[in-house]
């Protein structure tokens, strides 16, 4: 199974780094995409769609709200929460580990990411 990691682990290297322009040697399996990768919004959306595609992995199960932040003006929203109460969507960022399992398990959802 290690191999296998591995392996999925360099192909996941250069498709996110031929997506989203950062240098492979900027990935590492502990990184997330929007914290240490840069990755926001309807671009994230596009990454993983391009991902379910490419390594044939099931996304039905994958609740977009809870790992995606929305683009554009952060700093409203921020304000308006704060004098609301409101809390963000977003709980969790995606990790290049939790990629590298839904590809393994064919599939990305609660039960993958929390493994």
């Amino acid at each position: 199974m290690k191999e296998d990691d591995e392996k999925v682990f360099e192909q996941l290297k250069c498709f996110i780094s031929n997506i989203t322009g950062v240098a492979e040697d900027e990935i590492f399996k502990t990184a997330y995409l929007e914290k240490d990768l840069g990755v926001f919004g309807d671009d994230t959306i596009d990454l993983l769609l391009m991902y379910c595609k490419e390594f044939n992995v099931d996304l039905s199960g994958f609740d977009v709200r809870k790992y995606v932040s929305p683009e554009g003006d952060t700093l409203l929203p921020a304000i308006i929460r704060l004098l609301t109460g409101r809390k963000n969507h977003k709980q969790a960022d995606i990790s290049v580990l939790n990629l590298i399992n839904g590809v393994l398990e064919g599939r990305l959802d609660e039960t993958v990411i929390n493994a």
